[in-house]
């Protein structure tokens, strides 16, 4: 996923070393918020938040609060990283991209066998 927002951004590097994409994986009452970046254009960086549980009684509710934050951080990075991806593109590549027309594929597909004709008499 990060590749294909990667991609979006046509690998400026100043706007890939802003994005980043968010995981959250769960098991039962227990979750982590897994965090993956590409810093400085080499190597993708996975990082993984603390191991979080919904409590199961009222004593432990101050933990649902921490649950809260970490979605609501979670969500500010990916409207950060949507507004990224969705910047209009500058005068100049707008000025390059002028012009061109782009090549459509085809949907048509060539069977795996051709049948022979038949030779007419």
């Amino acid at each position: 996923m990060l590749v294909k927002l990667i991609r979006k951004v046509n690998w400026d590097k100043e706007l890939r070393s802003r994005l980043q994409t968010i995981g959250i994986m769960h098991s039962g009452l227990m979750m982590v918020v897994v965090y993956m970046d590409n810093p400085h254009g080499y190597v993708c960086r996975i990082r993984r938040g603390d191991i979080m549980e919904v409590p199961d009684n009222e004593e432990k509710l101050s933990a649902l609060l921490v649950i809260l934050a970490a979605i609501l951080n979670a969500k500010i990075i990916v409207r950060e990283t949507m507004k990224i991806v969705q910047q209009k593109k500058n005068s100049e590549d707008i000025f390059k991209q002028a012009g061109r027309v782009k090549r459509l594929r085809s949907s048509e597909e060539i069977p795996a066998r051709l049948t022979t004709p038949k030779a007419c008499s």
